[in-house]
């Protein structure tokens, strides 16, 4: 082995160890700035390292791939609605596409005079990974198929509801039986190049396949755990191209990503009160979607000067960051009206439910980037026997996961998923710009609850004003 040989490979294994560390710093929320850097930097070496490796790549077309990248990322960046998740999804299209693509680009560059001249022989007799390479690029394929459909659909379905396919259950194990089929069938059986790249066609077409029978099924509550599995199978399809193209840092990345994201798919699933084999097998993931839009009749809404009275006197307050708190990047006025509460001798903590986020870490690096104290954040299992001691509970455009229907009405889309028991507090603010459901599209009793006001408006700046009406409370009388 070469000295080259040996830098690339110690590079990319410094690229893996980021990746890993990065992932690590994302759960806490000191460090999750930090990760999210980790991973910046994990991904440029490794980038760098492959082309510094591949010296007989055309520099001109990787740079102009690479810029052509960064623009449609900064479209899709400020395009796309954060608010929808469409993001996200579009995000695990792009890593599937783009291992599909490479995939397919081995079977079409025979023609152009690479090396080996034959796709069989490719797949055949490379002399290192003799016919395995075979099924590990026909894995490839159908995992890369199945991230971009999920994440395509579920950018595109949003909040609505699951749609019934028959069999579902069944369809699965035979997709799974015909992808073993097809890489047994072009491991052991002699094709001429053209019969082989109709094949690969065909097990990218089955992946786009599997993912409709994954994500058209899923109501809006469900559509967090398909874009996280997309992500498995991103990683999937990474790991199996690294196989195939012997390339050590796809291959640990791969592997990193897939076992990162579903360990994510699980606790989501887990927050969702849903297992991962029901988004498989089941039927639709809501049986008895209700009508989000149904009107509410009872519905009491306050202005920023009442809000501010009722903290003037609280002792104990909860604030709960929802996603519309990640939208409108509320977390700096939340912690400026936190501190001032802090200040006139309130208890202020954070509850954070497992679902509030749309990515891994979202809240923690929300929180992080407001300092607020680790010592402040609670989860769900920690906090909800408190709620009937607090004072005041904030819900900044949370929905869902505080819908008490998930505990108590069988009829609702979000029964089962285990919810944060703000309605036990003894006075629920609730700012939303609207009473516009969630993305279960369920109904919210609690915006009806006798102990609930609703401030309507933008997160942030409902904040900033009782920040500033509690000052000049403060300047008036003191506390």
């Amino acid at each position: 082995m070469s000295t080259l040989d040996l830098l690339v490979d110690g590079a990319y294994l410094v690229s893996a160890l980021l990746f890993v560390a990065g992932i690590k710093k994302l759960g806490k929320l000191r460090d999750a700035p930090r990760g999210n850097r980790f991973l910046s930097a994990a991904m440029l070496l490794a980038v760098v390292t492959t082309i510094l490796d591949l010296s007989d790549l055309n520099l001109a077309l990787v740079l102009g791939a690479v810029a052509a990248g960064c623009v449609l990322g900064a479209a899709v960046g400020f395009g796309v609605k954060l608010k929808t998740g469409a993001g996200v999804g579009l995000v695990t299209a792009c890593a599937g596409a783009a291992s599909v693509l490479v995939a397919l680009s081995l079977g079409w560059s025979r023609a152009s005079g690479a090396e080996p001249a034959s796709l069989a022989e490719l797949l055949t007799t490379d002399g290192t990974n003799g016919n395995v390479a075979a099924p590990a690029l026909i894995a490839a394929l159908i995992a890369g198929g199945l991230a971009v459909g999920s994440g395509l659909l579920a950018a595109l379905k949003g909040s609505s509801k699951g749609a019934e396919l028959p069999a579902r259950g069944a369809l699965w194990p035979l997709g799974l039986l015909a992808a073993i089929a097809l890489a047994v069938f072009i491991s052991y059986s002699a094709h001429d190049d053209s019969t082989l790249r109709l094949l690969m066609l065909v097990a990218a077409g089955l992946g786009l396949g599997l993912s409709a029978l994954l994500v058209l099924p899923v109501s809006g509550r469900d559509v967090n755990v398909a874009v996280a599995l997309g992500n498995v199978f991103a990683g999937l399809a990474a790991g199996a191209l690294g196989y195939v193209l012997l390339n050590n840092a796809l291959l640990m990345v791969g592997g990193i990503l897939f076992a990162g994201s579903l360990t994510l798919a699980t606790l989501f699933a887990e927050g969702a009160g849903r297992s991962l084999s029901q988004l498989f097998v089941g039927g639709s993931s809501q049986a008895a979607m209700d009508t989000g839009g149904a009107q509410y009749a009872n519905v009491r809404s306050c202005g920023v000067q009442e809000a501010a009275m009722v903290l003037e006197d609280a002792h104990s307050v909860v604030i709960v960051p929802g996603f519309g708190y990640a939208v409108a990047q509320a977390q700096h006025a939340a912690r400026e009206l936190a501190q001032l509460l802090e200040k006139r001798g309130a208890n202020v903590r954070y509850a954070v439910h497992p679902m509030a986020g749309r990515m891994p870490g979202h809240m923690n690096l929300l929180l992080s980037e407001a300092d607020v104290p680790y010592s402040k954040l609670y989860e769900l299992e920690q906090i909800n026997g408190d709620f009937k001691g607090t004072d005041v509970a904030i819900v900044l455009g949370g929905n869902d996961i505080v819908n008490p229907d998930a505990e108590t009405s069988r009829e609702s889309a979000v029964y089962g998923m285990p919810v944060l028991k703000v309605n036990e507090a003894r006075t629920v603010f609730v700012v939303k710009r609207s009473l516009r459901p969630g993305h279960s599209g369920a109904r919210n009793p609690l915006f009806e609850s006798e102990n609930t006001m609703l401030l309507f408006g933008d997160a942030k700046k409902v904040l900033q004003s009782v920040t500033t009406e509690l000052k000049g409370s403060s300047m008036g009388h003191g506390h």
